[in-house]
């Protein structure tokens, strides 16, 4: 035999070890991701070396575990606290978030739960808050003709930079660098 056929064959046996060893393992219980690590190689690499070498994948059971949601959950601030000081102590919304900690969807949240009527100061920022919309006219002249940024303009009306972006494209107010 050639010395390049004995290099081959060396190195297909190597291989069919090394698949016979990984399909111990997987069979063992570790997860495709773990032989990959201790190997150097990808999940997916393993998968395909596992299903050369005719081991079985593993079926999937369903867990004990509830399934968890991406989105955290929206706290509900106590009737009692949101009464006090939305009500009776007629603080701000702003205070009041500044206070508990919380968002103001969060407070609105919990004055919709709780069947509270808003101030007539805050239906306004409830609705900037749903549907925020500077009229283009006014986001034109700050933008264009008093230069002011994106990031000025957002910190000034109390928006994320994003969301001032987003106005301008839709106004169709050309972005520029400064």
């Amino acid at each position: 035999m050639s010395e390049t056929k004995q290099a081959v064959e060396e190195l297909r046996e190597k291989r069919r070890r090394r698949a016979e060893e990984m399909a111990a393992k997987y069979r063992a219980g570790q997860s495709l991701q773990q032989i990959g690590d201790s190997y150097g190689l990808s999940r997916v690499r393993v998968q395909q070396i596992l299903e050369q070498a005719g081991c079985p994948r593993r079926t999937r059971t369903p867990s004990d575990k509830p399934a968890r949601s991406r989105r955290k959950p929206v706290e509900m601030i106590d009737k009692k606290t949101l009464d006090k000081l939305y009500s009776i102590d007629k603080i701000s919304l702003t205070d009041i978030r500044r206070q508990l900690g919380t968002t103001f969807y969060a407070i609105y949240r919990s004055l919709a739960h709780y069947k509270m009527k808003l101030r007539a100061a805050d239906e306004h920022r409830q609705i900037r808050i749903k549907c925020p919309e500077l009229d283009r006219a006014a986001l034109r002249k700050l933008y264009v003709e008093d230069g002011l940024t994106a990031a000025v303009i957002a910190e000034r009306f109390g928006f994320a930079l994003v969301t001032i972006r987003q106005m301008l494209g839709r106004h169709g107010i050309r972005k520029y660098k400064r």
